[in-house]
């Protein structure tokens, strides 16, 4: 069901003192700033401290309130999915054992079929149920098909997962209200939705209608340092005006690990008070 909310902000106000209300973020970096923007809004959300619980990004939700028929079993993480594929894509560069999804010509240089193969993990299933079941012709196409999914099925089995679209999932914890923060952003969202949907305890705050149409100023610099120089200055001006304060201002930088000691610099040469943020790919 849809939450009935304009903003996060508003969701938060409006069910932070409801200790039965869990809040579910894409990711840990997300759900920590909004743990912080509570506590330092207490003004607005009226507390000074919340329960950790009841924050929760989705691959540890997925992993503690959804479970399937099968006790003991844990959802596989998208990023372990990709992990499976790029081994997977490593053992056939060596001795090749795809004809179709993968040809032998580009075998020692099939990376780029990772997330392309990834996307096809989840139907294996279905695909496998109507091949069993029907005349399917077996050539070479399914037999690739079939030998990506025992190894995937294998794969499963051996490290006590479950891969969600394979498996009907029973909802844990029926006593608790669930709020989604813009599902929409999630890789295998569309996975759970059925089984949502089903759910009279789960409401989702989605992304707001008009946000593809909304087009933000852009401005083009010459040069990276001068970018960074008004860009820091620019924060500098929106606290200085009280238009809002350090907490609420969230910088993103690619290339980080270059960016990194100008950015350091600058922030400090200013007295901007920072904290740095940032995640690796396992891959």
């Amino acid at each position: 069901m849809k939450a009935n909310y304009n903003s996060i902000e508003e969701c938060l106000i409006k069910n932070i003192l409801n200790e039965n209300v869990l809040f579910v973020f894409s990711t840990d970096v997300v759900k920590n700033s909004w743990i912080d923007w509570v506590i330092t809004s207490s003004n607005k959300t009226g507390v000074k401290s919340v329960s950790l619980e009841r924050f929760v990004a989705w691959d540890n939700f997925k992993s503690s309130y959804i479970t399937s028929s099968q006790e003991g079993l844990c959802v596989i993480p998208s990023i372990l999915r990709k992990l499976f594929v790029r081994n997977l894509i490593l053992q056939n560069s060596k001795t090749p054992f795809f004809k179709k999804i993968i040809n032998p010509d580009f075998a020692t240089n099939a990376v780029s079929f990772t997330d392309w193969i990834c996307s096809i993990l989840p139907s294996l299933e279905m695909w496998h149920s109507r091949y069993e079941k029907s005349n399917l012709v077996d050539d070479e196409e399914n037999q690739d098909y079939l030998l990506l999914y025992k190894r995937y099925k294998e794969f499963l089995q051996k490290n006590r997962m479950f891969e969600p679209s394979w498996i009907v999932p029973e909802f844990k914890n029926e006593e608790i209200e669930i709020i989604l923060i813009y599902p929409e952003i999630l890789q295998d969202y569309a996975d759970y939705i059925d089984v949502f949907e089903k759910c009279n305890n789960i409401f989702t705050l989605n992304l707001p209608s008009d946000y593809k149409n909304q087009h933000p100023k852009a401005y083009k610099f010459s040069n990276a340092r001068q970018e960074l120089r008004r860009v820091i200055l620019q924060i500098r001006k929106l606290v200085e005006e009280k238009k809002c304060s350090w907490e609420e201002i969230a910088f993103s930088v690619p290339n980080l690990e270059n960016y990194k000691p100008y950015l350091q610099r600058e922030f400090e040469k200013y007295c901007i008070p920072y904290v740095i943020r940032a995640g690796e790919e396992l891959t």
